[in-house]
């Protein structure tokens, strides 16, 4: 089983998608890696989305700053100042580490082309690291699937239709697994991967209980800190229980 961290692990001081919440999720011995958000500077550099301080500055679109003009906002507080992240950095920083980082592509319009390739052409340089991309976004998916990389491609599967379903892709994330059993067993036997985003006790479980025989092919990804202290115990005494038993 792989447990994922959504931004890091954070803290009073500790800002998430920031290296230092990198740095803790990715030393933290239970975790297997951390999933993060990726978008487009005006001027083309690729940088770690911060979701908590977007959500509350609404009047910023990265997309519509230079690098430099993002440089100026403060991601921490007056304790710990920390700027935004550019791709480039967080994998020059961890480019030993042995866990897995997934990243999701946003939608830049337009530019979505030049966003995927932007992102391989930095990922080329670090073949050796464990990378997963996805998105919800079909342009992408498919820009993502056309192009040569060593990252696994997959989609965010928001609703009920079968289009990424459809589509021979490396793995599948999806919120709640219940809707997707057929389609989940279909693909594990085909060898590829399953993603629960936003995992919650009920889907962990299900996931367990169903795929009890392919849990390697299975990531849970926990939206922060206290989702992953409460159910990761659950996940381990099930899959123990479940040994014992075969």
């Amino acid at each position: 089983m792989n447990y994922i961290i959504q931004s890091g692990l954070g803290s009073k001081n500790t800002i998430l998608d920031t290296e230092r919440s990198v740095s803790l999720a990715l030393t933290t011995k239970n975790l297997s890696g951390i999933s993060l958000q990726l978008s487009m500077t005006k001027d083309g550099i690729i940088v770690i989305s911060c979701p908590s301080f977007l959500k509350t500055h609404p009047q910023i679109s990265i997309s519509d700053y230079t690098f430099q003009e993002l440089r100026h906002y403060n991601l921490g507080n007056r304790v710990r100042k920390e700027e935004f992240l550019t791709l480039a950095d967080l994998l020059k920083h961890f480019h030993n580490s042995s866990k897995t980082f997934i990243f999701t592509l946003t939608d830049q319009g337009e530019r979505n082309t030049d966003f995927v390739s932007q992102v391989l052409e930095i990922l080329s340089f670090y073949p050796q690291l464990s990378i997963y991309l996805k998105s919800s976004v079909k342009e992408l998916v498919l820009a993502m699937k056309e192009k040569k990389t060593t990252a696994h491609v997959g989609a965010d599967i928001l609703d009920n239709g079968t289009y990424f379903w459809d589509l021979d892709l490396d793995f599948y994330c999806f919120v709640d697994p219940e809707l997707y059993v057929s389609h989940c067993m279909k693909k594990i036997e085909e060898h590829r991967f399953m993603m629960v985003e936003s995992t919650t006790e009920g889907s962990a479980v299900f996931m367990i209980s169903q795929f009890s025989n392919y849990l390697n092919q299975i990531f849970l990804i926990f939206s922060n800190r206290d989702s992953f202290t409460s159910i990761y115990p659950v996940c381990q005494n099930m899959i123990s229980s479940t040994e014992r038993i075969e």
